[in-house]
């Protein structure tokens, strides 16, 4: 009976050996070589793996090292929310869980802050630059994602206004310029890429700005009249003009951030500051060397914040030539708002 018994097991053993799909519950014939004589099929069961070890748990072994697979993500896990958007409390109308207010196509959000439209706030602080009559001529060209400068250039005729000119020759420039609304901007120098806050302009909104150089009225890029950035251009981080500190992040665009805390108007007038000045002069410069134009002879497309003479708690843009085209534009800007004021003046 013993002997029967065993002989019983070591069948049963022998047929679910022989089944490489009992794990999964499915039940079907094998076809085998020797016709099921001898058993061609050995099961993983007594291998486990845990992380990158293979370990045999009947001989309490390591059988082998495994390299870890990093290019499978379990959808289990990204399909997951680990904690609510920081800013829900600022669009109560919006699931906490949602993701660029259930708007993908139209906006991004790249760090779970404040949602930064991908066309739409930029693009109208874009518009609100121009005449009102020009304005329905900028849009987006849905096959590029970029201006549609066809119907840019159609209508140049029908203004005389500077910054549509400006304009024209952004979009019809072999450069792409990137333009953005955000309260983050990040930098290359020396191969390190660094991300900053744009700063609250004319206070000290967090401890740490209130030390570092780039936020200083003295010697910040974006402006004189406050701590913080108003706005920042910035080359691709493939330019070698020595002229550049430091460079965007993206190797072949140009990259414009306006500080997001400002108001629709003060976006619209810091775009024309940096696209209608910084990167119009930018180009300028670039075609200049590619001529042969020597370094005395080529714009300048920085501010160069000096002391005041007159006052030295004070400081003047002493680059006249950037100071004018950026006043330019800006007054427009105003004028075509109907918000002109008088031009702010250093302190």
């Amino acid at each position: 009976m013993k002997k029967a018994l065993s002989c019983l097991l070591l069948c049963v053993g022998f047929c679910q050996a022989q089944n490489p799909y009992d794990p999964i519950g499915k039940k079907t014939g094998m076809l085998t070589l020797s016709k099921g004589k001898y058993i061609e099929y050995h099961p993983y069961d007594s291998l486990l793996q845990v992380g990158s070890v293979i370990i045999n748990i009947k001989r309490t072994t390591i059988s082998a090292f495994m390299e870890p697979d990093t290019t499978r993500v379990s959808a289990d896990i990204v399909s997951r929310w680990w904690a609510v958007d920081p800013m829900a409390h600022k669009y109560p109308g919006h699931s906490p869980y949602n993701f660029a207010m259930n708007n993908p196509i139209y906006y991004i959000d790249p760090d779970g802050g404040e949602v930064e439209p991908a066309g739409g706030r930029a693009l109208e602080a874009i518009r609100k630059t121009l005449p009102l009559s020009m304005r329905s001529y900028v849009q987006i060209n849905p096959a590029t994602g970029f201006l549609d400068k066809t119907l840019l250039n159609a209508h140049a005729s029908e203004t005389t206004s500077g910054n549509y000119g400006k304009l024209l020759k952004a979009v019809n420039a072999t450069e792409v310029v990137k333009i953005s609304l955000a309260n983050t901007y990040s930098y290359k120098k020396d191969g390190v890429v660094t991300k900053k806050l744009m700063g609250k302009v004319g206070t000290i909104t967090k401890p740490e700005l209130a030390t570092d150089p780039d936020y200083l009225p003295s010697t910040g890029e974006g402006t004189p009249f406050g701590e913080g950035l108003l706005g920042v251009t910035l080359v691709p981080s493939t330019e070698t003009d020595p002229i550049y500190s430091r460079t965007g992040t993206d190797p072949n665009k140009y990259t414009i951030t306006i500080n997001l805390d400002l108001s629709e108007q003060g976006q619209a007038e810091n775009v024309a500051h940096e696209l209608y000045g910084h990167f119009d002069m930018m180009l300028k410069r670039k075609q200049d060397l590619a001529s042969g134009g020597s370094e005395f002879s080529l714009v300048n497309p920085l501010h160069n914040y000096v002391t005041n003479p007159a006052d030295p708690k004070a400081v003047i843009d002493a680059n006249c030539e950037l100071n004018t085209q950026i006043n330019n534009a800006t007054n427009e800007t105003q004028q075509n708002t109907g918000e002109a004021r008088a031009p702010e003046t250093p302190r």
